[in-house]
C-alpha cells in the first residue's frame, strides 16, 4: 500500500508533464507547418483573384469551373491534413520523449536536471533597502521542493538574498553565498527573490537557475549507493 502510494502521484506527474510538453510541441508541428504564414497568405491571394479581381472577367461556366477546382482543393487540403495530423502526433510523441530525457531525468521522487534551468533574470538596483521580486518557476511542480542557484554580477560578496516561496513576517532569512539552496515551492509556483543591496554599490543582474525539484520527501535518503567496489589489497 505504501508503494502504490508513492508511485501513483508519480505517475501522474510524469503523465501531465508529458502531455503538456507533448501538446506545445504538437500545435507547434502541425499547425505551424500545416498552415505556414507563406502559404496562408498565397492561399489567401488566390481566393481573393478568383472570388474579387477575376470574378468580374469570368463567364458563368468558367465560374463554375472555378468553383469546382477549389472544391477539389479543399478536398485535398482535408485529406492532406488528415495524414499529417497523424504523422504529427506520432513525431511529436518522439520528439516530447526526447526532449524530456535532454530536460533531465527522474530519480526516485526527484527531477534532476541536466543542465540548471534558467528561471529568471532580474536586474536589482542598488537602494540599501530589502528589494523584492516574484520569480515564477514555470516547469517545476507545484508544492513541489526546489533545488536552486542564483548568480549575480559582481556583487556576490556585498549583496545579502534570499529565496522563498513567501513573505515571512518580521526579518527576512538571507543566505549567504554561495547562493545555493532549497525551498518548497507555493501551488502557483511563485517565489519571492529579496536582495539588499549597499546604496552606494552599482545595480546588479541576478540570474536563477532551478536545479532540480521533488514531489516527494526532500529529507528523505534516495539517490543509489556507490556500484564500484574497492579492490581490497591482499597483505603481502
Amino acid at each position: 500500500m505504501n508503494l502504490l502510494a508513492r508511485v501513483k502521484p508519480l505517475t501522474k506527474v510524469k503523465a501531465r508533464r508529458f502531455m503538456r510538453r507533448y501538446r506545445a510541441t504538437f500545435f507547434q508541428k502541425f499547425w505551424g507547418d500545416l498552415l505556414d504564414p507563406g502559404n496562408a497568405i498565397g492561399l489567401l491571394i488566390a481566393f481573393v483573384l478568383t472570388f474579387g479581381v477575376r470574378s468580374f472577367k469570368l463567364s458563368p461556366d468558367e465560374m463554375a469551373a472555378e468553383v469546382q477546382n477549389w472544391y477539389d482543393a479543399i478536398w485535398a487540403f482535408l485529406i492532406v491534413a488528415a495524414f499529417w495530423f497523424a504523422y504529427s502526433a506520432g513525431r511529436s510523441y518522439f520528439l516530447t520523449r526526447k526532449a524530456e530525457r535532454d530536460a533531465g531525468e527522474w530519480h526516485g521522487t526527484s527531477f534532476v536536471y541536466r543542465q540548471p534551468l534558467l528561471v529568471a533574470i532580474l536586474r536589482c538596483k542598488a537602494t540599501g533597502q530589502v528589494e523584492m521580486y516574484k520569480v515564477k518557476f514555470a516547469d517545476a511542480e507545484p508544492a513541489s521542493y526546489v533545488w536552486y542557484t542564483i548568480q549575480l554580477d559582481g556583487a556576490d560578496s556585498i549583496a545579502e538574498v534570499g529565496l522563498g516561496g513567501k513573505i515571512l513576517m518580521g526579518p527576512i532569512p538571507y543566505k549567504n553565498w554561495p547562493g545555493t539552496g532549497g525551498f518548497l515551492l507555493p501551488q502557483d509556483r511563485i517565489a519571492i527573490f529579496s536582495i539588499k543591496l549597499p546604496l552606494t554599490a552599482d545595480s546588479t543582474t541576478a540570474r536563477i537557475y532551478c536545479r532540480s525539484f521533488n514531489i516527494g520527501d526532500p529529507n528523505a535518503k534516495d539517490g543509489t549507493t556507490g556500484n564500484y567496489e574497492f579492490p581490497v589489497r591482499q597483505s603481502p
